[in-house]
């Protein structure tokens, strides 16, 4: 080990520019390497932060574009009277006519005691034939 150590400070004397040389390379080597460290770590940062403005405003524009394709096809009371009128599957009209002549008929049917066909339940008045028996009188 002595001698190894005594070669290169003998060297050293004998070539001192070269060996200076040497040391300063090295020395810039491990600064170089230090602020190269620095520099990588400043690129991921800025390149972190210009993802980060890219997905935003990727959202943002997807964003605008389901917006301006939903206002074209959804109308919600504003725009009504300009849309198209497409017949429909029912008319409310005639659906509101039946129910009326339903109801009128039931109660119709309540009024006369007549018996009613889906519970089998027999009015009063009425025996289980549909005509009308006497009631005793208590």
């Amino acid at each position: 080990m002595e001698t190894n150590e005594e070669n290169k400070i003998q060297e050293a004397e004998v070539f001192p520019e070269e060996k200076a040389k040497e040391v300063l390379a090295e020395n810039r080597k491990s600064i170089s390497d230090d602020s190269n460290e620095e520099v990588l770590a400043k690129k991921r940062r800025s390149e972190v932060r210009s993802r980060m403005v890219l997905i935003f405003l990727l959202g943002f524009l997807i964003g605008v574009a389901i917006k301006t394709e939903a206002l074209k096809k959804i109308t919600i009371g504003y725009n009504d009277y300009l849309m198209e009128i497409k017949p429909q599957s029912y008319d409310i009209n005639q659906v509101q006519q039946t129910l009326q002549k339903e109801r009128e008929e039931t109660a119709r049917v309540e009024e006369q005691g007549v018996p009613d066909p889906e519970s089998g339940a027999v009015s009063e008045g009425m025996d289980e034939q549909g005509t009308v028996s006497e009631q005793p009188e208590n």
